[in-house]
């Protein structure tokens, strides 16, 4: 029963990162929102990312922004 719930759980965990990673690289600014708000958005979704544990260059990071 326990090997049933790690995969499900890892599953899980991997399809989070595919979300996030979808997430970053996929935003946009978008015109009616404030210039402030655009950071804002970045840096929640580089906090998701280091909360599952990927590991991220400083460089990757202001490629992708």
């Amino acid at each position: 029963m326990w090997k049933k719930i790690e995969s499900m759980f890892g599953i899980k965990n991997a399809l989070n990162r595919v979300f996030v990673f979808k997430n970053i690289v996929t935003l946009r600014y978008q015109d009616e929102s404030s210039m402030g708000e655009h950071p804002n958005v970045f840096q929640g979704l580089i906090n998701q990312i280091v909360s599952l544990y990927i590991p991220v260059v400083d460089e990757v990071l202001s490629l992708l922004l």
